[in-house]
């Protein structure tokens, strides 16, 4: 009886102990998995800090992207683009960073985020100097910075909920636009536009070329006379009937909205005998007379026409060059004309 005493106390304590080695591995076990759980912590920094350099730069929490760039190449960058086209990053932890992608091509049109409105002019303005002043479209106030060696355009204006919005696009100086010297402009450098096919097109405009189809010209005029209502549809019967088209567009000069667009006539031979474009000063009236300057400075000096009760200035005739102030849109038109045969 005392031996079984004994041997049950034995075994007991022998459990006991077995018990007692298991339960510190137990415990390490369960501190190491919380250790790993543990998030580095990233500080969140000053908005001041999204702007550097002496013009404007892309901030970095868009690694990389740039107007421009195609759904395809923005995916290579931030993968959940372009359907996810929001950009979110710890460091600035209440800001959206946005970006916008044309709905036909695909590719990048503008980057923008909000901004406290009592912060934002001062960190662009610290960072990039004084902007140039301006009015939206609705009579809004608009502040301008730009980069002309980069093509970079950062704007200021009052966005929802009393922030301010910041804006990037892509944009071309007007004196790069237009050009120094002789009678073609700069923006036709890649390919001679006067004479040009549309195959010629294809090939030396790719990136600035848009086409469309007689679908498109039938689509856009079913439009246009839902718009205008039945007791105006005589007023597009004079345009005549929808006809394909095709037409250029390059990025912005200073104060353009989204694009600067060169339009095409065409001959019966199916070439370019004829191309107008403009450059747009209504966001900044002040830049009116300095636009004039450079296309006199271009081309020299005028002399006066008129045509439709209209003033044309018109330099030289070989090409033909006519400059119209447009007291509508607020830019000056150019139009382009072949020599007559």
């Amino acid at each position: 009886m005392s031996m079984s005493r004994t041997l049950l106390a034995s075994l007991v304590a022998g459990g006991l102990a077995l018990a007692g080695c298991g339960d510190k591995p137990s415990g390490e076990s369960s501190a190491k998995t919380e250790k790993k759980a543990e998030a580095p912590k990233v500080e969140a920094k000053p908005i001041e800090t999204l702007f550097t350099g002496t013009a404007p730069a892309l901030p970095a929490p868009y690694k990389g992207l740039k107007p421009g760039m195609t759904a395809d190449e923005a995916k290579a960058i931030f993968p959940a683009m372009p359907e996810d086209d929001t950009v979110k990053v710890p460091e600035y932890p209440d800001v959206r960073f946005n970006v916008d992608f044309d709905k036909k091509t695909k590719k990048i049109t503008r980057f923008y985020f909000d901004l406290p409105k009592d912060k934002a002019e001062a960190a662009l303005t610290k960072a990039w100097g004084a902007p140039t002043q301006g009015e939206t479209t609705i009579k809004k106030p608009i502040s301008y910075w730009f980069n002309g060696e980069t093509g970079l355009r950062a704007t200021l204006e009052e966005g929802f909920g009393g922030d301010m919005k910041v804006e990037f696009s892509a944009y071309t100086p007007a004196e790069k636009f237009v050009g120094a010297e002789g009678t073609a402009f700069a923006f036709e450098a890649k390919q001679a536009i006067l004479g040009a096919t549309i195959e010629d097109l294809r090939k030396g405009y790719a990136a600035e070329l848009v086409e469309k189809s007689q679908a498109d010209a039938d689509a856009d005029r079913k439009k246009m006379e839902a718009m205008m209502g039945a007791e105006n549809k005589q007023k597009l019967a004079a345009l005549g009937g929808p006809k394909p088209s095709a037409y250029l567009d390059f990025p912005p000069t200073e104060f353009g909205s989204y694009w600067t667009r060169v339009n095409l006539t065409f001959d019966d031979a199916g070439k370019v005998s004829r191309f107008r474009t403009s450059l747009d000063y209504r966001a900044h009236p002040a830049a009116k007379d300095p636009l004039f300057a450079l296309l006199k400075k271009k081309l020299g000096e005028p002399k006066e026409e008129e045509k439709y009760g209209k003033k044309l200035f018109v330099f030289g005739d070989k090409p033909r060059v006519e400059v119209e102030e447009d007291t509508i849109s607020h830019a000056w038109d150019i139009e382009i004309e072949a020599p007559a045969p």
